[in-house]
């Protein structure tokens, strides 16, 4: 390929477009086309025509000229065989820029990034095809002559009038009355006459396409209107003129070719027959067939009004953009050039319709079109495609912000949807679209025509189809939102029920559905819709509401739940978990909350040991509601400890007691405490020690009495067991100490203590009273430090036959316990250690270190 690179005003640009060595031909005859311009085919660059772009949209720099030099579009360069002219100018100073012939998508991207690489545009956006997003496969229901009963096929739609409940919306005298109406930007109207009487007057944006000039006239619709087949521009006639074609009635770009010289050449085929969907009227009476008038079906909101809007045409998908664009804008209360306004603006617009793009970005002309229509209040609803392989994200304009994206499922298995095989993942929200693979019957039934191409109004047919799509999800979803603005539809209801409140209530609602494998958010169903938005509903019950005893102590409990947190229509403000006596009835034991709205979990601590409690949680919105309640038994303490005696000494106390058995419901190695005190009931502790087996309870008076019990300190907590029965012990009187003696002075070696009571590490202490400090050990929780180990941070080397004691601090109790004549680290913290080593000759030394964990 020949490319000649021009000059503009700003800067230069080449394009490169990428050639290919795929063979001439796939089965569709080229011959005519090629040979009419006496060029001989060497080869071809297959294009997929769903990805064929004819049309750019770009927003100019302020100041920059829209035409360049050369009379082409400012920042375009020239491409032997390919040419550029202005189109439309849209909204918000955005103009389109047609290509011709149409170009591949990769093709479309390089020449959008080289028009963006001159500096003379914010944007550019590849506009992909739009076409209906249906399954063009139909079975017909029988018709409008049937008078056996109301809505003669109503028993035909049952399965997924029961996936949405849509009995209990029909039964709804607030929601199922004349108020909403819907626009469907598609193919425009039939007047069928299940549909008729519900159509409200529309518009026709099917303009002259830009897409071919007179260079390419030979390819044009006869009419010269290839995409509208009614003859002329945009009117106030939104009829349906049908989208079905005979073989060769419209022309699709296959490609290029190039002649000897190597020169490029747009290539055409025939593009295939096919038959009329009538999709506008289809989708229509999916929401609103009249419902109980002794015809054909019964829309899921048969009060709903709708205003048919003609977007889409004949021969290419998208006709040109600016049809589908305006009949947007327009479709949602927006002025068009040229246009009366709508006086029906709806409370939805729904577009059954969509393309693929290669990126998940919304093009600007849909993205202002979709945005201006949800600040004047409309909601946005579209179908996101059939075609499971690809990425929701890349459809457009499902894709948009703000817009609701529905998926489709089948009839269920059981009570369990699933998304339809041919729905493209990632909706927001699936709804029914049918499954005629397995059935016809499991299809959605629409309004229909018999004939096959254009329409005849003096021969039509009206009757009933089946099909499957997402584009009859779409409309299902359509239909509850606008029975949902019914039901509340006072002023304090629209200034609540918003655009964006309305889409996060959709999705919120959609989970709370049927159980649905691969559907996103869910199902949507009327029930939970209109719960969701009501103005004074509670919000959803507390879920999985788990309690259970502990786990730090007897007397609390702890609880948990899952639950929404937050939603734009109604955000919970709190979570009060409440334990009860009884499974029903009762007052209120003690009440706990979590710390903040995501912590889902909290702990009562005012309960009873061994006791079963009934837990709720209550969800507090613009009302509250409280779960059922869910049982649980508080933890048991470990069985008192038996044989418990206190023997007399000099100022102390020695307690002995048998080992506990039963430890309740409290797992690890219990460490037994001894308290003295100075009554058999009640009164201050005075003393304590700690032990296996037996202690020393010391400092006591002698000549007074001692009250001692005996619990157990558990590896979770202390207090782990009932107290023992207290026993009397009157300790004697201890010998008063001598006095004290200056040693001489020494130099110890190896810490031996020198005369039996000097100890090394920089301090020298005679007597009881003799005190030695370390830096301190480090340790972990869990782990166990010997007496040795301790001895060695105080620098003290125990002499044979000393006897080495260790005790804990009271307020180091939480960090460390003495257990087996060592320390357990038992939590995070530090924790003070005071030995005492008694030699077997001579006064005891004392030290004190600290243990951190």
């Amino acid at each position: 390929m020949k490319l000649r690179s021009i000059c503009l005003s700003i800067v230069a640009v080449a394009l490169v477009l990428p050639t290919s060595t795929a063979a001439f031909g796939s089965g569709v005859d080229h011959t005519g086309y090629v040979d009419s311009l006496s060029v001989r085919p060497i080869a071809i660059h297959e294009i997929d025509p769903s990805s064929v772009v004819g049309e750019f949209t770009l927003r100019y720099r302020k100041g920059v000229n829209p035409v360049g030099l050369q009379g082409k579009p400012s920042g375009t360069a020239q491409i032997d065989g390919v040419s550029f002219t202005l189109g439309y100018e849209y909204p918000n100073d955005i103009r389109g820029i047609h290509v011709h012939p149409a170009v591949s998508g990769a093709q479309a991207r390089e020449i959008a990034e080289s028009i963006k690489s001159t500096g003379l545009v914010e944007f550019v956006d590849v506009m992909f095809p739009i076409q209906t997003d249906e399954l063009n496969e139909w079975h017909v229901c029988g018709g409008v002559t049937q008078t056996t009963g109301d809505d003669s096929c109503r028993s035909r739609q049952s399965w997924y009038f029961d996936a949405i409940d849509a009995a209990s919306a029909l039964n709804d005298s607030s929601a199922n009355t004349a108020h909403a109406v819907v626009a469907v930007v598609d193919t425009g109207k039939l007047d069928h006459p299940d549909l008729v009487d519900n159509l409200l007057p529309g518009y026709d944006f099917l303009e002259r396409s830009r897409l071919w000039d007179n260079t390419f006239q030979i390819y044009r619709y006869p009419d010269g209107f290839e995409h509208s087949g009614d003859g002329d521009g945009h009117d106030a006639n939104p009829t349906d003129q049908g989208n079905g074609r005979n073989a060769g009635q419209c022309k699709a770009s296959m490609g290029y070719v190039f002649d000897e010289e190597n020169r490029y050449v747009p290539v055409y085929y025939d593009a295939p027959a096919r038959d009329t969907s009538w999709h506008g009227t289809a989708v229509g009476s999916i929401i609103a067939a009249e419902s109980n008038n002794s015809i054909g079906i019964s829309g899921i909101a048969p009060a709903v009004k709708i205003v048919q809007v003609r977007g889409l045409g004949r021969c290419s998908a998208t006709a040109d953009v600016q049809n589908l664009v305006n009949g947007m804008i327009w479709a949602s209360g927006g002025e068009v050039d040229g246009v009366p306004m709508n006086n029906h603006v709806p409370q939805v617009v729904n577009l059954s319709l969509g393309g693929y793009q290669d990126t998940s970005t919304c093009p600007q002309v849909y993205r202002n079109a979709i945005s201006d229509g949800i600040a004047r209040g409309v909601v946005f609803v579209a179908s996101v495609g059939n075609d499971p392989d690809k990425l929701a994200s890349h459809h457009t304009p499902s894709n948009c912000p703000g817009v609701i994206s529905v998926g489709a499922v089948g009839p269920p298995t059981g009570s369990t949807f699933s998304k339809a095989s041919y729905s493209t993942s990632g909706a927001d929200v699936v709804a029914p679209g049918g499954d005629i693979q397995t059935s016809y019957s499991q299809g959605i039934l629409v309004a229909s025509n018999t004939q096959t191409r254009s329409l005849d109004t003096d021969t039509a047919e009206y009757k009933y189809k089946f099909g499957q799509g997402t584009s009859y999800s779409a409309p299902i979803v359509s239909a509850l939102i606008a029975m949902a603005k019914t039901k509340y539809r006072t002023w304090a209801d629209n200034n609540r029920l918003t655009p964006a409140a309305i889409k996060e209530a959709v999705k919120y609602a959609a989970t709370l559905g049927p159980q649905c494998t691969g559907c996103g958010n869910g199902l949507l169903t009327s029930t939970n819709l209109f719960s969701v938005l009501a103005p004074s509903t509670a919000p959803t019950v507390a879920r999985s509401v788990n309690a259970t005893g502990g786990p730090n102590t007897t007397n609390q409990g702890g609880v948990s739940w899952t639950s929404p947190l937050s939603n734009a229509w109604n955000p919970i403000t709190s979570f009060v978990a409440k334990a009860y006596s009884a499974a029903t009835g009762g007052s209120v034991i003690d009440t706990c909350s979590p710390s903040s709205l995501s912590q889902l979990t909290c702990f009562f601590d005012d309960l009873e040991e061994n006791t079963t409690y009934y837990v709720s949680v209550t969800s507090t919105a613009a009302t509250s509601t409280e779960s059922d309640r869910t049982a649980f038994t508080t933890f048991r303490r470990a069985a008192a400890p038996t044989g418990v005696t206190a023997t007399a000494g000099a100022g102390k106390a020695t307690i002995r007691w048998d080992e506990v058995t039963d430890m309740g419901d409290f797992n690890g190695f219990g460490l037994y405490e001894a308290v003295a005190f100075t009554s058999q009931v009640g009164s201050t502790a005075v003393g304590t020690c700690y032990g296996s087996s037996e202690c020393d309870i010391e400092n006591l008076t002698g000549g007074t009495a001692y009250w001692v019990e005996v619990s157990i300190m558990t590896g979770q907590h202390p207090g782990g067991s009932i107290p023992s029965t207290r026993v009397r012990v009157i300790p004697n009187a201890a010998p008063a100490s001598p006095p004290q003696q200056t040693p001489a002075p020494s130099a110890p070696s190896s810490g031996t203590p020198s005369g039996g009571n000097t100890t090394t590490g920089g301090n020298s202490s005679t007597g009881s009273s003799a005190g030695s400090r370390a830096v301190g050990i480090k340790s972990t929780v869990g782990k166990t430090v010997t007496a040795n180990n301790v001895l060695k941070s105080l620098k003290m080397k125990s002499s044979k036959g000393a006897k080495v004691t260790l005790k804990v601090s009271g307020a180091s109790r939480k960090v460390c316990q003495v257990v087996k004549g060592s320390i357990k680290m038992i939590g995070k913290g530090t924790c003070s250690v005071t030995v005492t080593m008694k030699p077997a000759k001579g006064k005891p030394i004392k030290g004190t270190t600290k243990i951190t964990a």
